[in-house]
């Protein structure tokens, strides 16, 4: 399910910041895909594989998040994507920003600049942040293919207020920068590092982050023997994102980028199997 109702990206729209491409991509591996508006269908479905939040522009309502905190509190699984504020004086959105901090993902008010030069080899500039670098986690196994993140932000990995810790998946090379100065990424001059006044972060700067905890038993599990052999526990999945650019019909195609959503959709769905590198398209 893709969240709408907040100015998330559309997985019916075929314009450049839209998600038709991946949505096509999702049904081919049996996924079916459906636009969720929250505040009107009043709570997440039980047969909910994910929830999408593809780049929100507003904030959720709070009888939405109390939705998805239920929703997650069931065994839920969560991608959440919070592209980085527009300018300096661009309003937050505490509510998504307080979801992802719950899962010990926290994002910050920043836009990742990369001097590495990589973003110049895909026709883009060092605001599109380019990664061979990713962690060791389920969703990264076998993969080391290059990815881009246009206009992303800071995800770092910490360990929320439940005691759920978070792990990066995904990392800029050290001559990347986390910019605290969000204007400057638009203007003349461009951005320069400013650790000591600025409130800048040197890289590597973390691009994405993942969390997972077992779902707390309201009744005592069924013996070993009587449950199916393939029977997984159930578990709440979440993965914060900085970025929605880089799943966008422009950016999709871009080397790794397909894969990487395809394997983070894949873990939280708990179909490890589907996690691979897929045949590229014509």
């Amino acid at each position: 399910y893709f969240l709408q109702g907040h100015g998330e990206r559309d997985p019916n729209s075929t314009e450049r910041p839209g998600y038709a491409a991946i949505k096509g991509a999702l049904e081919r591996e049996n996924y079916g895909i459906e636009r969720l508006p929250l505040i009107q269908a009043g709570a997440v479905p039980d047969a909910a594989t994910a929830l999408v939040v593809a780049g929100p522009t507003s904030d959720l309502l709070q009888p939405e998040l109390a939705a998805i905190e239920a929703y997650l509190a069931r065994g839920g699984k969560l991608l959440l994507m919070l592209d980085p504020p527009a300018a300096n004086d661009a309003p937050a959105l505490p509510l998504f920003e307080g979801l992802a901090t719950q899962w010990g993902a926290t994002v910050g008010r920043d836009v990742i600049v990369d001097a590495s030069g990589l973003g110049q080899l895909i026709g883009s500039s060092y605001d599109t942040p380019v990664s061979v670098s990713y962690p060791q986690h389920p969703i990264n196994e076998r993969f080391e293919t290059l990815t881009a993140f246009p206009l992303a932000r800071s995800v770092k990995a910490e360990t929320g207020p439940g005691g759920v810790t978070a792990q990066p998946i995904v990392q800029t090379s050290e001559r990347s920068w986390a910019e605290a100065d969000i204007d400057s990424v638009a203007a003349k001059d461009g951005p320069k590092l400013d650790e000591a006044k600025g409130g800048d972060r040197q890289g590597p700067i973390a691009v994405g982050a993942a969390a997972s905890q077992p779902v707390k038993a309201a009744e005592p599990a069924a013996p070993a023997e009587a449950r199916p052999a393939d029977t997984k526990p159930p578990e709440t999945r979440v993965v914060v994102m900085g970025d929605a650019d880089f799943a966008s019909n422009v950016a999709i195609n871009i080397s790794g980028n397909r894969d990487f959503f395809m394997n983070i959709v894949g873990w939280l769905s708990q179909q490890e199997n589907l996690i691979a590198i897929r045949p590229k398209e014509a």
